[in-house]
């Protein structure tokens, strides 16, 4: 479906155009959270030396999750079409004088990225302050280090955090190129 543009360079946007734009970056979102979730614990599998039965659930996951990252991107149509997501709205347009897709995809894009960022932040910080607190000797600041309370230092979770911070950032860096390249990738 191609989208209208009206003389000032606006977007002619309808209720369907609003929503293909929701499901696209539900499709986005999938895509980030396999790569962010899913790869670790591929690494993690793969240390371990793990049998291949062991990966099985992960291998049926990242195919269920690959069919559904195609789906909303590529079959985004037919969707809303199959589950008549479009109707029984009271309005079919949608004043976008303020708003456009790439705008709506951005605002998507941003909490996206800032829930990686702040989600894992907290995280980082925890493993450094344990790496901190196993590398003071026991006998130093008069039994101050003690005291506070302490955990194994967790590398795995160390860099796993710190990797979903930088991919965090990296698509809050890139936010244009990445809400243009959605758009012009798809039919939108």
């Amino acid at each position: 479906m191609a989208i209208k543009y009206e003389s000032r360079n606006r977007l002619n946007m309808t209720r369907a155009d609003i929503i293909r734009l929701l499901i696209k970056s539900m499709g986005i979102l999938t895509f980030i959270m396999t790569i962010v979730f899913f790869v670790p614990n591929i690494l993690l599998l793969s240390v371990y030396k793990s049998r291949l039965e062991d990966y099985l659930p992960l291998a049926l996951m990242l195919i269920f999750l690959g069919i559904a990252m195609h789906i909303l991107m590529r079959k985004t149509d037919q969707l809303i079409r199959f589950f008549k997501i479009d109707q029984g709205f009271e309005f079919e347009k949608v004043d976008s004088s303020i708003i456009d897709p790439i705008s709506l995809l951005k605002v998507c894009l941003i909490m996206l990225s800032f829930s990686l960022i702040l989600y894992n932040i907290p995280e980082v910080i925890t493993q450094i302050y344990y790496i901190f607190k196993e590398s003071i000797p026991q006998n130093d600041l008069d039994g101050y280090a003690n005291n506070i309370p302490y955990s194994n230092v967790d590398y795995y979770q160390l860099i796993t955090s710190a990797v979903k911070i930088v991919i965090g950032y990296l698509l809050l860096s890139n936010l244009k190129r990445v809400a243009n390249w959605t758009i012009k990738r798809t039919d939108f």
